[in-house]
């Protein structure tokens, strides 16, 4: 694969991790068994609203330059009608538009509940339908080994890992600033920790899920028509070190999980382990980072 082609890997990417993390901040803020306290919620969704806003700005940056040209970027709009390249750019562009609105209604109207759910449920469904034009770009007849459902559920599922990861680290790196985790109750520290504990086992089911696809989706195209094989071929001959490497740091990530989780079961508490959240949180990068690699480096293109 090109090495030109970097910039869309990013991209797709921080879109995806911003959806995400909307997501969860939103499921964080309005569901009741691990809702955090306001107080608490304040502190962090400041916080991730402004590294959305930072993530979509790098991306847009990042998405010119795969263009060739920066000034081409606005001739991306020039075909919604039948170009899901020109769906996707004005639904991110909504999504963003929307986010901001949201956290000018955050701040300002906190207390009108509906209206802050309302604007928040409105602004992720733009978000998952970015997503959506996302994935319909690459469902090509021409190009078999993406025309089919595995694109869409990576894409999804990527927004998923990578929404909830961010929201673990940052709850768990903003939370434990001593000035703040000490400020906390006791039945407001059970409380936090029980909603880490929540987003691990949202992280560990997802990267099992990402395990399991990955050896299903190889078999797929390994099985499959001589088009589907000739993808399986190019990543087992060309790439399947990275192959090699995505699973054996998927097994590791599952491990730490694993021993978090059990931790918590023993210990009630999560944020003595803060110190490792760093590398936790990178290997959940690298691994996503080479899953849409391998998606690229796949590219079989048939017929004219």
């Amino acid at each position: 694969m090109d090495f030109s082609e970097w910039p869309l890997i990013l991209f797709t990417l921080m879109i995806q991790m911003s959806v995400g993390t909307f997501l969860f901040l939103g499921i964080l803020h309005d569901v009741a068994f691990v809702r955090l306290e306001e107080r608490v919620f304040s502190e962090v969704g400041n916080h991730l609203l402004k590294l959305i806003a930072f993530i979509l700005f790098i991306a847009f940056i990042v998405a010119s330059f795969h263009l060739g040209n920066p000034v081409n970027a606005v001739n991306s709009l020039n075909n919604l009608e039948s170009s899901w390249l020109s769906r996707e750019i004005l639904s991110i562009i909504l999504f963003t538009i929307s986010g901001g609105i949201f956290l000018f209604i955050y701040k300002k109207y906190s207390r009108n509940k509906k209206l802050v759910f309302t604007f928040a449920l409105f602004t992720t469904l733009l978000g998952f339908i970015a997503i959506a034009s996302m994935s319909m770009i690459y469902m090509l007849k021409t190009v078999p080994v993406w025309n089919n459902v595995f694109t869409p559920i990576s894409f999804y599922l990527s927004a998923l890992l990578l929404g909830s990861g961010v929201m673990f680290y940052s709850l768990i790196r903003i939370m434990r600033r001593r000035f703040f985790l000490t400020a906390l109750d006791e039945s407001s520290g059970e409380k936090l920790n029980y909603t880490l504990n929540f987003l691990l086992v949202v992280i560990t089911f997802l990267l099992f899920l990402n395990l399991t696809i990955t050896f299903i989706q190889i078999i797929f195209l390994g099985s499959g028509n001589d088009p589907l094989k000739a993808g399986y071929n190019l990543l087992i001959e060309e790439n399947l070190f990275f192959i090699i490497v995505k699973v054996i740091l998927l097994i590791i990530v599952l491990t730490l999980s694993f021993l978090i989780i059990k931790h918590y079961r023993l210990n009630k508490s999560l944020f003595e382990l803060y110190k490792y959240s760093t590398l936790y949180f990178i290997l959940i990068l690298i691994i996503e980072l080479i899953g849409r690699y391998l998606f690229y480096a796949s590219y079989h293109r048939i017929g004219v």
